[in-house]
This record gives C-alpha cells, sequence and structure tokens, in this order.
C-alpha cells in the first residue's frame, strides 16, 4: 500500500480531542450536544462501536474518514476486503453527521445495491445498537424500483436501479456511491449518474456567507484567501481492480494525476485514492488467508486473476487466451441496439446453446442456456439472453426452456452431446407436452472433419425448422474442443463475435413484459422470484459475466499433448456458491460453432445428384 500526500489543499483539521481534554468549565445543554457531535465525528470507530457494538478494523476506519473528509474517492481493492460492508457503514454515518443531505447507492445491479441497505439495517436493529435506533426512527422503506432510509435530521438514504435508464434523469443528491464501479459503464456515469450531484447542498447559506465575505473584503476586514471553504457534493467508489484499458484505470491514473497536480485549485474537487491489496494489510484483519494461500497453491500467485483478485494490480488484456479487449470493442454501446431481450423480435433468428449440469449444490457449475440474435449479412451473432442457475432442479429448467422456445424464434440448438438426455427428457416432461414441443436431434456427424461436406449434405436432408429437427449434439473430444477454441479465438479477432447493450427497465419496457413474469415464475440466479426490474438487471449482468468467464480461460498442455481450457486452478478449487464458472463461456463456445454450422446448412449450395436411370424399353 502507498500513499501520497500529493499537492492537494491541505484541510486544517485541529485535535479536537486534546480540545476536550482540555475544557475545564460546565457546559450547557446545547455546548454539551454540540460537543458531543464533534467529539463523535473525529472519532470515527469509537463513535459507531458505541452506537452500534460493532468494531471496525483500523483500515476500515481509516477509509471512511477518507472518504468524509474528501470530495472524491476510489477505493480499490481485493476479493474479501468487505467493501460492501463498509459502504453499509457509510450509509449509516453520512446521513448522520450531514444533516438534510441525501446520499444514493447505486451499484451494477439493484440486487446488490439494495442489500447493502439491508445490512445496514441489521447493524441498526442489532442487540447493541440500542443508541443507533434512536438515529433511525423509520423502517426502511422497500419498493419494486426504490429502496429509501429517512433520518429524523433531514437525511435519507436510498438505492436505486441503474437500469430504469432514463427514469433517473431527475434524481438528485449530495453523496453518490459506487459499489463496484468495473461493472457500470462509463456511458452510464457520464449521461445519468454525474448529473445527480448537480444540486450543491445549503445553497442559500452558502450566499449569505459569500455577500457577507464580499462586505468584508470590500472593507478591508478580511482577505480573499481567508474565505470559508464550502463542503462540496461528495462522489466515492469502491471496486475490484480491471483490465488496463478499461475505464477504471483511465479513472484511477486521472485521479492520481488531480492529487499531484503541481498548481493545486482550491476550487477544484479534493480527493482520497486508495489501492489496497491483501499483503498490505495486517494479518487476521479482513482477509481471510486460508482462502488466498489456497489460490496461491500449483503457481496460482503468478496468474493475472490473482494479481487483479487479490493484489488489486490494474492486468494487461494481452496476457489471456481470449482477446478481452476485443470482446470490450465488441459489445454494442448503451443506448444502440440490439439491447438484451427478454422477448425475441418477430422476423429474426436465434441459436439456442445448452450447457447441462444436474448438481443440487448451490456451488455447482451453472445448468447454462444462451441465445443468440444472428446477423446473416456481416455472419456475426449477438448474445442477447441467457439463463445461468446453480442447484435448480430440473423443472425449472424445462420452464425455462419451455419459456425461450415460446418467446425466441429459435432456429438451432447446439448442445454438449452429453447433455442428449435433457433434449429426450424435456420431451417427455409434462411442461413440454402442455406446450406442444418437442425437439429433434439433427442426423448428421457435423464433427467430423474428414468427411464434413458429406455430413453437411446429411445435415440439409435432416434438418426441419418445422417440426422442431434443429438441435444438434457436439461431441466433446479434445481434438474437437482445441477446433472450438481456436475459431473461438479467431472469430473474436475478426469481430464477429458480439455483445447486446444494456437494456432500460423504462416504463414502456415494463409494460411490454411484465406479463412474462407471472406467467413462467421466472426466478433470478440464486432461485429467488423476481420482478421485471430484477428480469433485466440478470440479463445485463451476464453480458459482463460472460465476458469475464473467457477472460479467465487458461491454456494447458498435458503430458501426452492434448489441451485443456480451464479456469485457473486456485478458482477451480473453490467451493463457494459465488465461486468463479466458465459455463457461460461454454454456451459461447458452443454457439459459435453451432453458428458457423447453421451458416454452412443454410448458404452452401446442394449436391447435384446424377441420375442413374436409363429408360429402357419393354417389348
Amino acid at each position: 500500500m502507498a500513499w501520497y500526500i500529493g499537492k492537494q489543499f491541505e484541510i486544517k483539521s485541529s485535535n479536537f480531542n486534546r480540545e476536550v481534554i482540555a475544557l475545564t468549565r460546565d457546559l450547557n445543554d446545547i455546548e454539551a450536544k454540540v460537543t458531543l457531535a464533534k467529539f463523535m465525528r473525529h472519532n470515527i470507530g469509537l463513535s459507531f462501536r458505541l452506537l452500534s457494538g460493532f468494531e471496525m478494523f483500523p483500515v476500515q476506519e481509516l477509509i471512511i474518514r477518507g472518504i468524509l473528509l474528501k470530495d472524491i474517492s476510489l477505493i480499490v481493492a481485493g476479493r474479501g476486503f468487505s467493501k460492501s460492508t463498509m459502504l453499509a457503514i457509510l450509509s449509516i454515518l453520512y446521513p448522520m453527521f450531514y444533516s438534510n443531505s441525501s446520499m444514493c447507492i447505486v451499484s451494477s445491479n439493484f440486487r446488490r445495491s439494495r442489500s447493502i441497505l439491508e445490512a445496514a439495517e441489521k447493524m441498526v436493529e442489532g442487540k447493541k445498537a440500542g443508541l443507533l435506533r434512536k438515529c433511525f426512527t423509520e423502517n426502511l422503506r422497500r419498493s419494486n424500483d426504490i429502496y429509501r432510509w429517512k433520518l429524523d435530521n433531514g437525511s435519507d438514504v436510498f438505492s436505486l436501479p441503474l437500469s430504469t435508464g432514463e427514469g433517473l434523469r431527475g434524481t438528485r443528491c449530495h453523496h453518490l456511491a459506487q459499489d463496484e464501479k468495473l461493472l457500470i459503464s462509463k456511458e452510464i456515469e457520464d449521461v445519468i449518474l454525474k448529473p445527480f450531484l448537480s444540486v450543491k447542498p445549503n445553497v442559500q447559506e452558502e450566499n449569505e456567507i459569500k455577500r457577507a465575505e464580499d462586505e468584508l473584503i470590500k472593507r478591508g476586514l478580511l482577505k480573499e484567501e481567508d474565505r470559508m471553504s464550502f463542503p462540496k457534493n461528495k462522489y466515492s467508489a469502491f471496486s475490484s481492480a480491471s483490465y488496463q484499458f478499461q475505464h477504471l484505470y483511465q479513472t484511477y491514473q486521472d485521479y492520481l494525476k488531480a492529487i499531484n497536480d503541481p498548481n493545486p485549485d482550491k476550487s477544484k474537487p479534493s480527493y482520497f485514492v486508495m489501492r489496497a491489496s491483501y499483503e498490505a494489510m495486517p494479518e487476521g484483519q479482513l482477509f481471510d488467508m486460508t482462502q488466498i494461500d489456497d489460490a496461491k497453491k500449483d503457481g496460482g500467485e503468478n496468474t493475472e486473476v490473482f494479481k487483479r483478485e487479490y493484489r488489486a494490480i490494474f492486468t494487461n488484456a494481452n496476457d489471456g487466451y481470449f482477446n478481452v479487449k476485443k470482446l470490450h470493442d465488441c459489445t454494442v454501446k448503451d443506448g444502440d441496439v440490439p439491447t438484451v431481450q427478454l422477448r425475441g423480435d418477430k422476423d429474426s433468428k436465434y441459436i439456442l446453446t445448452i450447457d447441462t449440469s444436474y448438481s443440487a449444490s448451490k456451488a455447482s457449475d451453472y445448468f447454462a442456456m444462451s441465445v443468440f440474435l444472428l446477423s446473416p449479412e456481416q455472419r456475426r451473432f449477438f448474445q442477447v439472453h441467457t439463463y445461468a442457475r446453480a442447484g435448480s432442479d430440473l423443472r425449472s429448467h424445462y420452464n425455462y426452456l419451455t419459456y425461450l422456445l415460446t418467446h425466441f424464434n429459435i432456429i438451432f440448438v447446439g448442445i454438449d452431446a452429453s447433455g442428449d438426455e435433457f433434449i429426450h427428457s424435456f420431451n417427455e416432461s409434462v411442461i413440454a407436452k402442455e406446450a406442444a414441443l418437442k425437439l429433434n436431434f439433427i442426423k448428421a456427424d457435423l464433427d467430423d472433419e474428414v468427411n464434413y461436406l458429406e455430413e453437411l449434405d446429411k445435415a440439409k436432408l435432416s434438418y426441419n425448422i418445422e417440426n422442431k429437427t434443429i438441435v444438434y449434439g457436439m461431441k466433446p473430444q479434445s481434438a474437437i474442443i482445441r477446433k472450438a477454441n481456436e475459431h473461438l479465438q479467431g472469430q473474436i479477432e475478426a469481430s464477429k463475435v458480439w455483445f447486446a447493450s444494456r437494456m432500460e427497465a423504462d416504463e414502456k419496457n415494463a409494460d411490454r413484459y411484465k406479463s412474462l413474469i407471472g406467467k413462467f415464475a421466472i426466478k433470478n440466479k440464486n432461485d429467488e422470484t423476481f420482478g421485471i426490474i430484477d428480469f433485466i438487471e440478470d440479463q445485463n449482468y451476464f453480458i459482463n459475466e460472460t465476458k469475464a468467464q473467457i477472460g479467465l480461460i487458461e491454456v494447458k498442455a498435458s503430458v501426452l499433448g492434448s489441451l485443456s481450457y480451464d479456469l485457473p486452478q486456485s478458482l477451480r478449487r473453490s467451493d463457494s456458491p459465488n465461486r468463479a464458472r466458465k459455463d457461460c463461456y461454454t454456451a459461447l463456445l458452443l454457439a459459435n460453432m453451432a453458428t458457423t454450422h447453421y451458416y454452412n446448412l443454410i448458404y452452401t449450395p446442394k449436391k447435384s445428384v446424377a441420375t442413374t436411370f436409363s429408360p429402357i424399353i419393354i417389348r
């Protein structure tokens, strides 16, 4: 951990504790209250422990003090640093110490941002938090599109879903706090979030003081440099480290440059930046060293993933097998189309791929299904919809497959051949029969490179969209997997693989899609029934999740020379429900091969069959 004081204006702060010790007279009621408030503000850790019974680690107190002291803060820290816990503490302390203020918490999805307020609520309702409950007399108000907590001092703290997009434009606050800044696009930050801070706090009081100062300066009783400094709106962000090409790294560099500006301007914001590796933390504080030591095994500490996840190092994107920067460049910008879709366009064609997993454990692989929009003119495809669940039952998978088949014009289905049994069992299910659905397999071996053209002709004869003979099972053999990965690598470089932009859960989309939720009892990745905003945010989330999984893939050769494409060993060991997975990557890998087979199936001319019949004259 490195500290840079930089060239920023020094914030003058007296040692208030010494002033308290030096007090020798009795205080009246108002003086006692003011003195206590100042003492608590100068001793954040002690105050929070007295109020809530929760004891912060010194580094947590340091970070929260830095955020409260500076205008703009960025905390880049490794996994296990309790970033969300610090945001929960901050959501309690900021509205307490800044009366008549408004704090907004946002994250990549509403479920995460509202969970921060729910964590704060648990602290307030803790057994030792009697004093804290006196400050939060109202209950946390929950609704589908906002969680809000109001205090008696006129302050409030709230969380919002980013997926409502344009609907957020009128929102204003004095402190904007972001969780996992890495996952929030620069477009959303610039267009939607930064305008939140356009209203200054206590404008009327500030103007009155400035007018009085103007008069004093005019009379020679005050110097210009002695004007009162007013608090500015605050912006704070927590995040894991990113690749160097991503906007988070550029923001980090810009803030460091501002801190070290040789010509500081008092009117400009002050900055607090911290990048925290597990190595800089005192032993036993925050990070779980058992997990980290496990991740280090077999050289895991030398991987780019470990550097980002635990050491908070911004890494180069050129170190992986797949070109992660290219994936980023081939993501449709927010506001452009196609967006992620909950229902397919009537005139469009889609490919569906399935990577099966039948374990009942929440820590198991995902059962993944992804839908891809075809763009035949450019021979591209776009990921527009994803389903990924761990530990769910077969009925849930059947139900969702039915949803996809009835709401998207699926013209080809690719599945790992080891999952063929899923298609057969789906066909026999009550869910499929009630929906009059039956999927049939294409009778051809498109994995046979030597006889591919002959097998393609067989596929042309077998393929039938009318009776749903559209399923192809791909063989999970080593040579075929290598070919599929090399082909995907080439298609990514050629900009043939694309990812849809975010969808906004505006009123128009909500009305269009709200009927889907109830009819199919759609659930999120945690098997929780949710509403239209969560449904859309899940789809937005899985675009980033797929790209993240692709970036984690490593290639290793066995002693026999065969290649494996998998997550780093350190990540495969984890038994956490939130562990890294690769099933969305597998669904994309299948989609790339399925798209190639489909285009060949449709656009390759049929072989002309020579006639062998010769007429004869019968006498």
